[in-house]
């Protein structure tokens, strides 16, 4: 059974890691493939070894593969498990006895810790393996010459001295034993707070929201909002989901918008983790331009990657600027799983548009130039649809820029503007009531003069909730009551934090 032990020990390491791979973090291997691109080329060899160093271009080789789950899953097995048997071959040829209580084993349970994690590059188990891979080369060198194999004594006898069932039985369980300690530390220190639970939902929702998936996007949204986490990326896709499914003016406030305003956009804060996400709102607005600054600064902050620079290459060619987008494209038809892409950007710019593209703001003059708004995104949406009167997105994220501000009086200049009451007899739930709050506030003359009408169920759930505001402390509301407007004024927007929602919006109906 010796001969054996260590292949049941590598088999059980590699089934070990794969499984972990590919069902406890998958989130991570699509983390990672999605932030460092491979180019078949010697320039970007030669480029990032000189800037990050030799295994640098040698990790991202690794990466790449994890395009496919499964097969990423498989290639960090086996560098784990390669490892481990080059360690047990060194053991035995340097100090001719086999390594029987496994303590090799920690060495790729360490290893597999250190590509489990959001915040460090994996290059740790690559490093490993080349080290190893030499230290091994190095071992059956020196092993030749010790003088128990000189001697070929022990190992190498007629009849070799036997071991006793019970030594492989326990090397297979201390194996097992390390790999289960090695797990459950890492998991007491990750998942704590649903660390990991977090990460993975923001990766998924980030996967549906690069493949257009929008129903997908809303239901991982509010699965991740309704356990009552607060997340920024959740608030924020969500909103455009919402719109992308007509139900933004009905639902937003289904869930508490503890980011305010911030729900609707990524303010520009210098950050590269929000710099990945924020083109996502110009995209859907038509605003190429902003989205392509976005994408430009997610390329700044994580250098060259997948879905930026297929972002920059579309923005590009809906622009106009092909020379420029044929210099991105290159930069994927260098890789190995995104030749398709490449293939089909090639096809898009000789067509001279992206069909999924639609820039609403080609007809505008580039001068005077004019400063995109990165705190605000009700000014970026009103000058989207002053330039594109029928642009509905930009529309409805006008209207709900002011109601999740509170600017009453900007909200109504915009209302009679864009759903004047000889147009829009019926105003969504949301509408009805922000309007009684501005009726309260200007008077019933003022707001008779405007021609709206407030339904009936609309009056009367505002005076139920008003008989419970009026008990302090000791009202009880109800869940309809948690989703109204009223409610987000009184309880919410108070605690939002105001670092970019005291700047209302400056729009003019």
């Amino acid at each position: 059974m010796k001969s054996y032990i260590n292949a049941i020990v590598g088999g059980i390491l590699f089934v070990a890691t794969f499984c972990g791979y590919l069902f406890v973090v998958p989130h991570i291997l699509y983390f990672h493939e999605q932030h460092y691109l491979f180019q078949f080329s010697t320039e970007y060899w030669q480029h990032s070894a000189h800037l990050h160093g030799f295994f640098y271009p040698l990790t991202t080789f690794v990466i790449q593969f994890s395009h496919i789950p499964a097969l990423g899953a498989a290639v960090w097995s086996l560098i784990l498990t390669a490892i481990y048997f080059m360690l047990q071959s060194i053991v035995f040829r340097l100090s001719g006895r086999h390594d029987w209580l496994q303590l090799t084993v920690l060495v790729p349970a360490y290893l597999f810790s250190c590509t489990i994690s959001l915040n460090t590059f994996p290059d740790t188990p690559v490093k490993a393996f080349i080290w190893t891979f030499a230290g091994w080369i190095a071992a059956m060198a020196i092993g030749r010459f010790l003088p128990w194999r000189k001697k070929d004594i022990q190992f190498h006898s007629p009849q070799p001295r036997k071991t006793p069932v019970w030594h492989h039985i326990l090397s297979i369980l201390l194996a097992i034993s390390f790999m289960l300690a090695g797990y459950r530390m890492w998991s007491q220190e990750n998942m704590t707070g649903t660390l990991v639970k977090t990460e993975r939902a923001m990766l998924e929702i980030d996967r549906h929201a690069k493949a257009g998936d929008w129903d997908k996007v809303l239901e991982t949204c509010d699965k991740l909002l309704a356990s009552g986490r607060k997340n920024h990326l959740a608030a924020y896709l969500r909103s455009i989901a919402l719109f992308k499914k007509g139900m933004l003016y009905d639902h937003i406030f289904d869930l508490p918008q503890h980011f305010g305003l911030r729900a609707l956009f990524f303010p520009w804060q210098g950050s590269k983790n929000q710099a990945e996400y924020g083109h996502y709102v110009f995209e859907e607005l038509g605003a190429i331009n902003s989205a392509h600054r976005w994408a430009f600064e997610a390329m700044v902050g994580w250098g060259e990657t997948a879905a930026t620079i297929r972002n920059l290459a579309r923005y590009n060619i809906a622009q106009g600027r092909m020379r420029v987008a044929a210099k991105f494209i290159n930069i994927l038809e260098h890789t190995m799983f995104y030749r398709d892409d490449a293939a089909e950007l090639r096809r898009n710019m000789q067509a001279g548009s992206v069909p999924s593209l639609r820039d609403a703001m080609a007809h505008v003059p580039s001068e005077p130039a004019r400063w995109d708004n990165v705190i605000n995104i009700g000014a970026d949406a009103k000058y989207v649809l002053n330039n594109d009167p029928d642009n509905e997105m930009a529309k409805q994220y006008l209207m709900m820029a002011m109601l999740l501000v509170n600017n009453s009086d900007a909200f109504i200049r915009n209302l009679l503007a864009y759903y004047p009451a000889d147009k829009y007899p019926t105003l969504p739930r949301i509408f009805e009531e922000a309007l009684i709050l501005y009726r309260i506030k200007a008077g019933h003359t003022v707001f008779s003069a405007m021609g709206y009408n407030i339904s009936p169920e609309t009056e009367q759930r505002f005076g139920r909730y008003m008989n419970e505001s009026q008990k302090g402390n000791k009202g009880t509301y109800t869940p309809e009551m948690k989703r109204s407007y009223w409610y987000y004024v009184q309880f919410i927007l108070p605690k939002v934090n105001h670092n970019f929602d005291r700047v209302q919006p400056q729009v003019q109906s």
